[in-house]
């Protein structure tokens, strides 16, 4: 009987440090898709959706979860909101949107891209004007 509460005490205490010493980090394959989705934007003329989109190693820079404009499951990590809402300048001129950038982004549920002058879609090698 003396060596249960040991063992309990020491279990919580195991569990304690784990969750104090837990990592909280983006998928990988969705922090890299939003690297890529910066750079596409940023190719098309686009401003840059938030200073912490660069992915440093720094801080929150690199844990995608903490980034401007993205929205993370608390417990599995994933991106399943993207607000890209209003990244062009006035006088931007239409552009096509690639929609197969989205496909790393498996869980995601909210996508505003608003404000965008949008001028079509592209899904692999053909286009949908809108």
């Amino acid at each position: 009987m003396s060596w249960d509460w040991r063992i309990y005490v020491l279990w919580m205490l195991l569990v304690g440090l784990i969750q104090a010493f837990k990592v909280e980090s983006c998928i990988e394959e969705e922090r890299l898709a939003l690297l890529d989705l910066n750079s596409y934007f940023r190719s098309h003329g686009l401003s840059n959706p938030g200073r912490s989109w660069l992915g440093e190693r720094e801080k929150d820079e690199y844990n995608c979860c903490a980034w401007e404009r993205v929205h993370c499951n608390s417990t599995t990590q994933h991106v399943i909101e993207l607000d890209l809402s209003a990244l062009v300048e006035s006088n931007q001129s239409p552009w096509v949107f690639n929609v197969t950038m989205l496909q790393p982004f498996g869980q995601l549920m909210s996508l505003d891209l608003s404000l965008n002058n949008i001028g079509g879609l592209v899904e692999k090698d053909s286009t949908l004007y809108i």
